[in-house]
């Protein structure tokens, strides 16, 4: 998947906490495509998705032109 200048990789731990926490691979699709990054630390950030009662969470980390997706959460909208 590309988003931007960015290749993007889903780690094996992502995948299994999204099918864990029941989250389908469209919403993630998704959150990643049309969620705001939000940076944090010197190579993290954070892809944030709002939706109706709840925000998908993607935890990143960049390596060059790559982010590589290690976690994804599932959030009570605030």
């Amino acid at each position: 998947m590309i988003k931007g200048k960015y290749e993007i990789i889903f780690m094996r731990h992502a995948i299994l906490r999204a099918i864990e926490r029941n989250i389908t691979p469209d919403v993630v699709e998704n959150a990643v495509m049309t969620g705001s990054f939000h940076r944090f630390g010197k190579n993290r950030m954070k892809i944030i998705k709002k939706l109706r009662k709840m925000q998908i969470v993607c935890i990143d980390e960049i390596i060059g032109n790559t982010i590589k997706i290690v976690s994804i959460a599932r959030r009570a909208r605030r």
